[in-house]
């Protein structure tokens, strides 16, 4: 189950400071019984079964409750995720041009009829900063010029035999070139489309970067048209607009590439300011997936906490190995690295401890860090996601932990009224003690009023009872009286806050005792008013 963090302790708590906030929402008369007070007027403002869902913390956008399949107990959990740049973006592929000159061996005769067939085949380097064994490519053009200063008709055909298509057919190109007038060329221009096409590369000495270009001519003599050795075909080409879909080569051992910088808001302990608190068994899971079939290195730059109201602000994270040497296969799928951080491997615990309010990383790649030992296999879209979750079972133990909290505070209507009496009863089905004090600010922060008297047992809210297996079987029923009396209602007048403080302590936490926290647990909460109205 997955359910969005809605609002926590400070849920419970806040309801109590809600004491004298009297709306129709609550006014559910059959919840109270007046019978025992025999009151003029008596309101019940708070009727509520929260679960720890309802209760952890308010305004928590970014949190995940979940609950272990294995164990049951309650985690919560926060991520972030930040990916590298993708493939395209690793091979250059710059428009490439190449001319080529073929003469006649030997002069041409002038009396008319055909010669035979004048081959030629060459080899074309691609240049790039990469090493391309094959590329299948998304879109690319290819424009060929061919000039003819022979004073005679030519038919040729060009091959590249190596471009091939959907269907495995190579380019094959056929011209028919008139003569020459003897001043200027004649002219042929062609356009390709080579969109998905496929080039193979592995040509020429160094088996990479190369494709051969296959020439035919058929010399179509002109009676009375001699030759020069200055005349010849020429071919113009140039390759443009070319991105690929998938790639095979080498992209060098120096390509670095970084992953922005990431910070995730943690704010679970958001509100949470002082105490001994201490998770059991909290992890932090990196998941790296690399689109890239390359030999690959991830290293952290960095990886902290930081809660800007602790000495020191920030923890860096311990890793097991930093760089992380990254699955990889030589093909096209996506490889995955999972490391999972815990209290045996990292110190994720003190990491915790801090009650940290954000987590800090980013990364960068290194690809074939020991050169080229393999080829290297990417796709237009490949790329390295990089995700980091900070997982926190609800298992553990905290004392004397401090929840701070404010919030807006009106009471009027006060002309009315004598006195009052204010009844909390709560049903608490969570292993935790909660010591309740609620102060009452005016406009400029100054303290006018708290819900309850220094010498006054503030645990208001007892533990429930746990068995031997660490599990509630018993809740606690809890019952207080707080009076106010005339004066103090016209002082509360004044008010625009309550300053909520609420001190925490798991049961037996003095005896290193750790409790958790199931889906089933629940704390009812019943508040209602009691007040005596003045009658002229």
């Amino acid at each position: 189950m997955k359910i969005k963090i809605n609002k926590v302790l400070v849920g419970i708590i806040s309801s109590a400071t809600m004491l004298f906030s009297c709306t129709d929402d609550y006014f559910e008369f059959d919840k109270i019984k007046t019978n025992e007070w025999k009151p003029e007027l008596a309101l019940p403002l708070v009727n509520s079964s929260l679960t720890l869902e309802n209760i952890i913390i308010k305004e928590d956008d970014n949190g995940i409750i979940n609950e272990n399949p294995q164990s049951g107990i309650l985690e919560v959990v926060y991520d972030g995720r930040v990916f590298s740049p993708v493939g395209e973006a690793q091979v250059p592929l710059p428009n490439q041009t190449f001319s080529r000159s073929i003469s006649s061996p030997t002069p041409l005769p002038s009396n008319g009829g055909q010669t035979p067939l004048l081959t030629y085949s060459d080899e074309v380097s691609f240049n790039t900063t990469v090493e391309i064994d094959t590329l299948i490519l998304k879109n690319g053009n290819l424009t060929l010029t061919l000039e003819n200063t022979f004073e005679h008709d030519l038919n040729v055909q060009l091959e590249l035999p190596s471009f091939t298509n959907q269907n495995n057919q190579a380019i094959v190109l056929n011209y028919s070139i008139p003569a020459s007038n003897g001043i200027s060329a004649t002219v042929r221009s062609q356009n390709v489309d080579l969109s998905n096409y496929t080039i193979d590369m592995m040509h020429g000495v160094q088996n990479h970067s190369t494709f051969p270009i296959d020439v035919t001519i058929n010399f179509n003599l002109v009676a009375g048209n001699s030759s020069t050795p200055n005349d010849e075909l020429t071919i113009n080409a140039q390759i443009s607009n070319l991105a690929f879909r998938n790639f095979v080569g080498y992209i060098g051992q120096s390509s670095l590439m970084d992953l922005d910088l990431d910070t995730i808001d943690i704010n679970l302990f958001k509100n949470f300011v002082d105490g001994n608190f201490f998770l059991s068994n909290p992890f932090l899971d990196i998941d790296i997936y690399n689109g890239y079939g390359i030999p690959t290195e991830l290293e952290f730059e960095t990886l902290k906490s930081r809660n800007p109201d602790k000495s020191p602000q920030e923890i860096p994270v311990q890793l097991p190995n930093n760089p992380i040497v990254l699955s990889s296969s030589p093909s096209y799928k996506t490889d995955s690295t999972n490391i999972q951080l815990t209290n045996a491997n990292s110190n994720i615990d003190d990491v915790v401890s801090s009650l940290l309010k954000q987590i800090i990383y980013d990364a960068r790649a290194e690809f074939n860090p020991n050169g080229p030992t393999t080829r290297n296999y990417l796709t237009d879209t490949s790329r390295i996601g990089l995700e980091v979750m900070l997982r926190l079972p609800f298992e553990g133990r905290a004392s004397d932990f401090h929840l701070i909290d404010t919030i807006d505070f009106s009471f009027e209507g006060v002309d009315e009224l004598e006195s009052g009496i204010i009844k909390l009863n709560s049903e608490n089905g969570f292993p935790v003690d909660v010591n309740l004090q609620v102060f009452f600010a005016n406009s400029a922060y100054e303290i006018i009023d708290s819900l309850f008297d220094e010498n006054v047992n503030r645990k208001v809210i007892e533990s429930a009872l746990i068995n031997n297996n660490g599990r509630v079987n018993q809740p606690t029923i809890s019952s207080h009286e707080i009076e106010v009396n005339r004066e103090r209602l016209k002082n509360l007048t004044n008010g625009r806050y309550a300053i909520i403080d609420a001190e925490i302590n798991t049961l037996d936490y003095q005896d290193s005792t750790n409790v958790a926290f199931y889906s089933n647990y629940r704390l009812a909460i019943n508040l209602g008013v009691k007040a005596k109205i003045l009658i002229d």
